[in-house]
């Protein structure tokens, strides 16, 4: 219904008008290209929420896209525009009609027409299922081809022809430049393309229908280079010979691959062994068969040791992994460990010691003690200085000394003073030699009952204490 108000509401005013047209029109009728219109409603300036527009086919076999049904339901926007695409299967003339769905008195009608669809052929698509083959003659790229109707469903049982480029040396797997094939039930067939040549290339393949050669598809499949075979040689040097076949000490080999001209070749493995078999020879990580590659120079290095002890002699062989006829050799030598030094002389023995000798100086004269023994006085006691040197007459220091006094009176002599330090009086002690092989005694005497003066010996000795052996004598007068 409208509103006679002329107001906005939920209902249209009665001034308020729709309008169709179409944008797209007279498409070929192959229920896949689209007719298009487009519906507006003249609101007087009224807004309105959410407006609807019914489209409708009221004349004619078209069907909309969206549903696939004459009718379809669309939202307009908010400048109450909304469109619709349909399709058709037959060339015809109809008409399309749309209104608000709130009012459908508010329509309008507008005819539609499809034109007559090219007649559909059946088609071909190539694909590469195996690619960039070596270039040998016998390894193959794979070229599929896949016949579909015009609804693309495969088709068995086609006959097709493939073709080559006037000219190619490719050839297929008939070894011509043509071969015909029948599809399978999956619609498929296949070639194998094959190609003899030292240079890298890209063969043209061309597959038509032969019931109707217009209908054809051209591929490229690509070929790797097959470079003429190399001539390889393989030379081995002994780098380092005559290693100590001590398990240590190590020889070296050197291998270098090349080509004929010359040409370093990388990055190739070379398989080394020696013989004769020796369980003590070994390539260094313990086994007698190693695998080196070849670096940017075309060279490797093994190294070998030999535990045995003896000299030894091997032939080192390499053999290029990839081509057991590419081979070389050299020989390599260990030598024996020496025997070991035999040991050094005893040294001489040492020479005997020098003899030691006493020698006594008088410093200084003693006076016989004018107070009776034991009184410890000791004033004007005699000093004598001991020496000890060997024959050479070195002197010698740290030596033990046995001293004693001896007097030929009724007397009484002791020894009362040791390297300048007085000691309590004693007939014998013991010293040792100064820094510089001397020893200092002072010696005092005192009178007896009958004389007050008299003779006093000094004996040193070297073993023990004992009247024998060097003296020295002195005079004590009263």
């Amino acid at each position: 219904m409208t509103n006679t108000d002329d107001l906005p509401n939920d209902v249209l005013p009665v001034s308020a008008v729709t309008r169709i047209q179409m944008i797209t029109d007279n498409s070929p009728a192959n229920g896949l290209a689209e007719n298009t219109a487009i519906a507006s409603l003249d609101n007087a300036g009224n807004f309105t929420n959410d407006i609807f527009f019914k489209f409708t086919i009221t004349q004619g076999s078209a069907v909309f896209t969206t549903t696939g049904q004459q009718t379809v339901i669309v939202k307009a926007n908010p400048a109450f525009v909304a469109s619709a695409s349909f399709t058709d299967l037959t060339s015809e003339t109809g008409v399309i009609e749309v209104y608000p769905v709130v009012n459908q008195d508010l329509s309008d009608k507008a005819a539609y027409s499809f034109k007559a669809d090219a007649p559909k052929k059946n088609n071909i698509s190539l694909s590469v299922t195996t690619d960039n083959a070596l270039a040998n003659g016998t390894d193959a790229d794979v070229v599929t081809a896949l016949v579909t109707d015009p609804a693309n469903k495969p088709l068995p049982g086609q006959a097709v022809e493939f073709t080559l480029t006037a000219g190619s040396p490719a050839t297929f797997g008939n070894g011509q430049s043509t071969q015909t094939a029948t599809t399978d039930d999956k619609g498929q067939a296949s070639v194998s393309v094959t190609l003899k040549s030292e240079q890298a290339a890209t063969v043209t393949v061309t597959c038509s229908l032969l019931s109707d050669r217009s209908v054809s598809k051209s591929i490229d499949v690509h070929f790797k280079a097959n470079p003429a075979k190399r001539q390889l040689s393989l030379k081995l040097q002994t780098l380092k010979n005559n290693a100590v076949a001590n398990g240590t000490d190590l020889n070296a080999v050197g291998a270098t691959l090349s080509d004929q001209s010359g040409t370093p070749v990388p990055n190739e493995l070379l398989d080394f062994d020696f013989s004769p078999p020796n369980i003590a020879i070994s390539f260094v990580g313990g086994s007698s068969t190693i695998d080196a590659t070849t670096n940017s120079n075309g060279s490797t290095l093994v190294n070998l040791t030999d535990r045995s002890q003896a000299a030894d002699t091997i032939t080192v062989n390499a053999t290029l992994a990839s081509d057991p006829t590419v081979k070389g050799s050299t020989q390599v030598n260990f030598t024996a460990v020496a025997p070991p030094p035999p040991p050094p002389p005893p040294p001489p023995p040492p020479p005997p010691p020098l003899p030691r000798l006493v020698n006594f100086t008088l410093s200084r004269k003693g006076v016989t003690q004018t107070v009776n023994f034991p009184n410890l006085q000791k004033d004007n006691t005699a000093r004598v200085f001991v020496s000890v040197v060997n024959s050479n007459g070195t002197p010698l220091p740290q030596q033990v000394v046995y001293l004693s006094v001896q007097v030929d009176v009724l007397m009484q002599p002791r020894i009362v003073g040791i390297q300048n330090t007085e000691i309590s009086s004693v007939p014998n002690t013991i010293a040792r030699t100064d820094a510089n092989g001397l020893i200092q005694v002072n010696i005092a005497l005192w009178r007896g009952p009958s004389s007050v003066s008299g003779n006093v010996r000094l004996f040193a000795n070297l073993t023990n204490i004992n009247f024998s052996g060097p003296y020295i004598q002195m005079f004590f007068p009263g």
